[in-house]
């Protein structure tokens, strides 16, 4: 019974084994696999509900801001209605029980940039007098008839929308206010990619700085254990003692305050992916030192930020609004004119067939003019002004925030600029550091200096080196910004 048991125990219990082993195998390859600035950045941008919400409403925007083009455009309209009325006794002229009547009409009107309004339709009425009798003619038109009337009007702006100014107007404010719309969806969508880079170097950087923080405690601890050695044996002073624990202190808070701030770090290192935990398991790749050191500060700006793109489609939006105000006060003076082809026949496809050329048929044309303005004048004189008021207003300000971009523009090349060259010399002191502090190692290999000078050394070469990822951290996040102020406009 036992031999059965080991024979059939012991393979599961090597099998589970190996599969624990595997497991932890994956995890670790889990744990250690690369991410890279590009996939996370595309993880952001399919997953961040902030970006997927601008984006929604830039396609919103943009689609919404056609409707400038329905003010020009062409519309097909119509109608059809039947009915009937009896006759008043007290109204007769000729004698009738019932008149029966359908009346239809189809037609395209069209409003022109240009201040021109047209209208072309087509009536098609029928009317049917039951028991008619009138016996003052025999013309059986009079009892039963179909009518054909198509006609044209048009209607000319002269004063108020002369050259379509209103029409023009209206259009750019509709059009001018969706873009803004869009352009400020556009802007809330790339600052939060662009926070979203800033997190990848930030968490970058934390764990860098919490490597170093880790290695400068251990560099204190070693020299607090040299120190108290040598206090033991009555060769160093308690003010040593005291200074090396202070050493030690010190260098606990920095590593503590380097773990919050990488935990704070991966908590919005996740959150721009949209993962609701505090971990990050990936590995972050490195800066090249190499591209931030030739990175070109000098380079022409191409574009400018959606911000300010924003507020200029909202400067044009509110001047539109302030011209139209404008014509509004205008008096109006219309040149109006129409014509009329008016057939009838005594049934409806005869009406319909004889619609342009008949014997029964009667045109009419109407030319006028159509005059309307308020009667006080300081009234209208002063919604004029406050409207041109409002249009130097909003140049004004929009000027104020053009000027400032530029000043933040040239505020980050001047930056980018000290810090590539803060960057030169931090490497130097680096590399100085690091080469005295190898130096060092040397001569205490020769019994030419002591293990204290060396750990003093190796604490000198932590700052430094921590010095150095704080500019390169700086430089990326500047670099980022600069993003923010070069997009290319595709507004049309």
């Amino acid at each position: 019974m036992q031999f059965l048991l080991s024979k059939i125990l012991l393979p599961l219990l090597v099998l589970l084994t190996l599969s624990t082993i595997s497991f932890a195998e994956n995890s670790q390859t889990n744990l250690d696999e690369q991410l890279s600035l590009v996939d996370y950045l595309g993880q952001v941008r399919a997953k961040n509900l902030t970006i997927i919400s601008s984006d929604a409403d830039k396609i919103s925007n943009d689609r919404l801001a056609k409707k400038a083009q329905l003010i020009t455009a062409f519309r097909l309209y119509g109608f059809s209605d039947r009915s009937f009325a009896e006759q008043n006794p007290a109204l007769q002229f000729f004698r009738y029980s019932k008149v029966y009547k359908q009346n239809n009409q189809i037609g395209i009107s069209h409003n022109s940039r240009y201040g021109l309004e047209s209208n072309v339709y087509y009536l098609f009425n029928s009317t049917n007098y039951k028991d008619f009798a009138f016996a003052g003619t025999q013309n059986s038109l009079v009892a039963r008839n179909s009518q054909a009337t198509p006609s044209i009007e048009l209607n000319l702006s002269l004063w108020q929308n002369l050259f379509g100014a209103s029409t023009i107007a209206n259009e750019t404010s509709i059009k001018s206010n969706y873009n803004a719309l869009k352009m400020q969806a556009v802007a809330l969508s790339l600052q939060e990619q662009l926070q979203a880079e800033q997190s990848y170097w930030q968490l970058f950087f934390c764990r860098k700085s919490l490597e170093i923080q880790k290695q400068a405690l251990a560099s204190a601890n070693k020299i607090l254990d040299y120190i108290d050695k040598k206090a033991k044996m009555n060769l160093a002073e308690s003010s040593d003692i005291l200074q090396a624990k202070a050493m030690v202190q010190s260098k606990k808070i920095l590593v503590q305050q380097a773990e919050n701030q990488l935990k704070q770090a991966e908590l919005d290192f996740n959150q721009k992916r949209n993962l609701p935990n505090d971990q990050v398991p990936e590995l972050l790749q490195s800066p090249s030192l190499t591209d931030l050191q030739n990175y070109d500060f000098q380079q022409n700006r191409v574009g400018d930020s959606p911000f300010l793109l924003a507020k200029k489609e909202q400067m044009q939006a509110n001047i539109a609004s302030a011209q139209l105000e404008i014509q509004n006060q205008k008096p109006m003076l219309n040149l109006y004119t129409s014509y009329t082809h008016n057939v009838a026949e005594g049934n409806r496809k005869q009406a319909w067939q004889n619609s342009f050329a008949s014997n029964n048929s009667a045109d009419s044309a109407t030319v006028g003019l159509k005059f309307s303005m308020p009667i006080n004048f300081m009234l209208t004189n002063e919604i004029s002004d406050g409207a041109k008021q409002k249009i130097i207003a909003e140049r004004s300000n929009y000027q104020k925030h053009k000027l400032q971009h530029e000043i933040d523009w040239q505020n980050l090349n001047f930056l980018g600029i000290n810090l590539q060259q803060n960057l030169i010399l931090a490497l130097n002191l680096v590399n100085i550091q690091k080469n005295k502090l190898q130096n060092e190692r040397s001569l205490l290999a020769k019994g030419r200096t002591s293990t204290y000078q060396i750990l003093v050394f190796e604490q000198e070469y932590s700052n430094a080196e921590l010095g150095l990822w704080q500019i390169v951290y700086q430089l990326q996040q500047n670099i980022i910004n600069r993003k923010l102020y070069e997009y290319h406009s595709t507004i049309n």
